[in-house]
């Protein structure tokens, strides 16, 4: 293990913790190794930590000492569907039909996370994609809309697009 400081230089020689034999003189046969351990000076910084990945899960949601992780192996559009899928959200293909009441009108004007408690992130057109729109975007119909939200949210959503 090892961890750093953010913006602290670490100290070339560390001072080892004392033993138990250091703090009891009288008996050297008790004397144990020093362990070394990666310490900090508190605030952001980085811990490097290898184990086995059931262990590992183990240690981060430890309550002892609070970590924050930000994973250098996913894109962070992963992480925050992982996110969101923790808590309870789903997500859904749907298109918007030629009949659909949201048809020519705005995201805003729609006010599509009010009334139907859902999240528009992304929307596929025939000619571009739209990620994260605006409350200005247009829904047209034949657009493809990913959306996030809750199971019931997502079918009464899926009802009035279609």
């Amino acid at each position: 293990m090892s961890a750093r400081t953010n913006g602290v230089e670490a100290s070339k020689d560390p001072e080892p913790a004392p033993t138990e034999a250091e703090d009891d003189e009288s008996d050297e046969n008790l004397k144990k190794p020093t362990l070394t351990t990666s310490t900090t000076t508190g605030g952001e910084g980085q811990v490097s930590v290898a184990l086995p990945a059931g262990e590992a899960r183990r240690v981060v949601g430890a309550d002892f000492a609070p970590m924050i992780v930000h994973s250098r192996g996913k894109q962070r559009e992963y992480e925050a569907i992982g996110v969101l899928k923790q808590h309870g959200n789903r997500f859904k293909k749907v298109t918007i039909g030629d009949e659909s009441t949201l048809s020519g009108t705005t995201i805003g004007t729609a006010q599509v996370r009010d009334t139907y408690g859902v999240g528009i992130l992304a929307i596929r057109r025939a000619t571009e994609r739209l990620i994260a729109p605006r409350g200005a975007t247009e829904l047209l119909a034949g657009d493809t809309l990913i959306i996030v939200g809750r199971s019931s949210q997502l079918q009464t959503f899926e009802e009035v697009a279609t």
